[in-house]
This record gives C-alpha cells, sequence and structure tokens, in this order.
C-alpha cells in the first residue's frame, strides 16, 4: 500500500477541482442568461439588464429590488416594479418582484414563457422613432442633446422625461432666473415633428400638440427622362448658384415689446426646416417672455433667391417664411426715405 504525504494529496485535490468541479461550475453559470430586465414605475421604464446580468454568480441570481441597485428613482412617488425575463436549459421564463423586496433566479414563482432555450429567431424592428435633432438653450446658449434624447427612447418607439439641468445632465446658461426651452425635431412613421417644452415640463413624444413639419414621406416617382442636352464647354459652362444650397438665410430676428428687444436670429435660423419656417410666435417657442404683461411683436429679416424681405408677425400669430406678404428691403428702404 502506499501512503502519499498530506502535500501530494493537496495538490491531487487541486488537480480534480480543475478539471472536475470549476467546469461544471462555469457550465452552470451559462446556463442562465438574463434576456431583459426592466425597472418601472408608472409608465416609466428603464432598461437595466446589463445591472442585472452582472449579478449572476454560480448559475444564479438574487438582488434586492430598490432604487440605489438600480441607479435611482424613475418615478418619485410610484410604486416601483423589477421585470426580468431569463433563459436557463429548461427554457424562457419571467419573474417579477416589487420595491423592497428580493428578486431570486430560478424562481419557482416564475412564469414559463417557452419550453424550450432556443428563441426563434426574429427578424430586426425598424425604429419608430428617430431623433433628428435635440437643442437645449438658454438665449444664445445652446446645448446639443440629439444622442441623450436617442438614448431614451423607450420600446423604439417614445420617450417620456423630465426637462431640467439635473435630468439632461448640463446648464447651457447658468442662473437661478434663467429658463432653459428644450426643442426636439423627431420622426416617425407618419412624418416629421418639432415640439418645444420648457423647463419644469415633461417631454412626451409622440406629442398631438407637435407642430408637424414634413407629412409621411410617398414614394418616389420616376422623374421624366430628360431631353438630351449639348456638351459642356467652356463657352456655355453655368457656374453652380449659390442660392440653390441656401435657399433661406435669416439676417437677423428681433423679439420685441416696447423699448425691450431680444435678439432671436439664431434662435429663427435653427426652425429651418426644407428651406422654409412655419413656427407659432409665443414666448415658449422663443425663450421667454422679453416684457411680461406687453404684447410682442417678433420682426424677421431673410434673404432668399428671390431677393432680401421683411416679416413682422404679433404674439399669437403664425410665422411662415417665405411669404408673399412680406416686405422687399429695396421698398422698405423707398418708404423710409425723405421726400425732397
Amino acid at each position: 500500500m502506499i501512503c502519499a504525504s498530506p502535500r501530494v494529496l493537496h495538490k491531487i485535490a487541486l488537480l480534480l477541482a480543475l478539471f472536475f468541479v470549476f467546469p461544471l461550475a462555469a457550465k452552470a453559470q451559462q446556463q442562465l442568461t438574463i434576456v431583459k430586465a426592466v425597472y418601472a414605475g408608472g409608465n416609466v421604464q428603464h432598461d437595466v439588464t446589463s445591472v442585472v446580468a452582472g449579478q449572476i454568480q454560480n448559475g444564479r441570481l438574487k438582488i434586492h429590488v430598490n432604487n440605489h441597485a438600480f441607479g435611482g428613482d424613475v418615478n418619485p412617488g410610484t410604486k416601483k416594479t423589477l421585470t426580468v425575463d431569463y433563459r436557463t436549459a429548461d427554457g424562457e421564463f419571467t419573474v417579477t418582484a416589487n420595491e423592497g423586496k428580493d428578486l431570486e433566479i430560478p424562481s419557482p414563482t416564475a412564469t414559463r414563457v417557452t419550453q424550450t432555450a432556443q428563441p426563434a429567431p426574429q427578424a430586426p424592428q425598424q425604429p419608430q422613432l428617430t431623433i433628428v435633432k435635440a437643442d437645449y438653450f438658454a438665449g444664445d446658449a445652446h446645448s446639443d442633446l440629439t444622442s441623450l434624447l436617442t438614448a431614451n427612447i423607450q420600446d423604439g418607439a417614445r420617450i417620456q422625461m423630465h426637462v431640467s439641468n439635473r435630468a439632461l445632465g448640463v446648464d447651457p446658461n447658468f442662473g437661478p432666473q434663467i429658463v432653459k426651452t428644450l426643442t426636439v425635431d423627431y420622426k416617425t412613421p407618419d412624418g416629421e415633428f418639432t415640439l418645444t417644452a420648457r423647463e419644469g415640463d415633461t417631454l412626451k413624444i409622440p406629442n398631438p400638440k407637435a407642430t408637424r413639419v414634413t407629412q409621411t414621406a410617398q414614394p418616389a416617382q420616376p422623374a421624366p427622362q430628360a431631353p438630351r442636352q449639348p456638351p459642356v464647354t467652356a463657352s456655355n459652362q453655368t457656374p453652380p448658384s449659390s442660392n440653390a444650397q441656401q435657399p433661406l438665410t435669416i439676417v437677423k430676428a428681433v423679439y420685441a415689446s416696447g423699448d425691450v428687444q431680444r435678439d432671436v436670429t439664431s434662435l429663427i435660423t435653427g426652425m429651418i426646416r426644407g428651406g422654409q419656417i412655419i413656427t407659432d410666435v409665443n414666448n415658449d417657442k422663443l425663450g421667454g417672455d422679453p416684457n411680461p404683461g406687453k404684447s410682442k411683436i417678433l420682426t424677421v429679416d431673410y434673404r432668399t433667391a428671390a431677393g432680401e424681405f421683411t416679416l413682422t408677425a404679433t404674439e399669437g400669430q403664425t410665422l411662415v417664411i417665405p411669404n408673399p406678404k412680406a416686405t422687399p428691403v429695396s421698398q422698405r428702404a423707398q418708404s423710409a426715405a425723405p421726400t425732397p
């Protein structure tokens, strides 16, 4: 009979663990996959799949459901719930736990979704909501939040979030008395829209109050074949027109009431869509009330391929540019000239 020393026996035990125990543990851990995890309060949902997946240990999961575990309170004053869809070798399941409770996986109370662990392949879904541009501003100070709002799209189709410096992670113009405005241009299958929300409001997209920019795109019709043109030579070549690339330019825009004026040139320029502007004239659209209690007037000087014009709209009206009622600048200059 051969007697081995304790050191030799310890090495044999380590080898056995290396070749048998550790592979079995790794296999057990791979048998649990978090498909999706959502932490929700009311109609506000946050995807916490990566957070929950990071808590898997040896093929099992136990996590205490609270705001701290998932990065904050998704909707203050509401009861929160964690819903987890997961997959094991036995199939696919879903389990739910309320705020303040422990969620364990595998769980005997889970609801079976599929019998097998192999889900049917699904075609990638086309996004129903696209953020074209998001601008958070106060006066002439702007912050581009397009990527932030895109990251907050829920289920590819909607956004609901509080408009504040804290929620948006930036203050474009420091000062407690300066009210900021968030303007969002977005696209859905119904068309392209623009929506404005002031600091302290709740932004909801899609929104029936949004202003339509374009109708739903129609299938392109084949263009008629153009007649054959003579070859371009140095004698008949025409330089490209810069007006074709920039059909509308805002020269100056002033929102005024009495002697109080506010330059909104950059704001109006940001409203150009497809060579035109259609917007309501009000304090929300133009970044605040320059003179509370008084009626306001918006005056816009603009340039197109047809010339330079000036247009005036009072508070409550709709500004449309280009506009056949606009006054040519040359005509305005003639009327202002003194009579000899």
